[in-house]
């Protein structure tokens, strides 16, 4: 067998086993199992650090 062929081989191996890795399709979150939790800003704080930002 030629160092072609075999590197030929063996690139052929690679590419098809990276490709049979992990989950087809987008990635998620099951709200179900891992519910998240969402908080909304307070707006007063927000303010406050808007107007610390802007003043110095």
């Amino acid at each position: 067998m030629s160092k072609f062929t075999r590197g030929l081989l063996w690139s052929l191996a690679l590419t098809l086993a990276l490709s049979a890795c992990g989950i087809k399709g987008p990635l998620y979150i099951p709200e179900k199992k891992y519910p998240q939790n969402v908080s909304v800003p307070q707006t007063k704080i927000h303010a406050q650090l808007h107007q610390l930002t802007v003043n110095s």
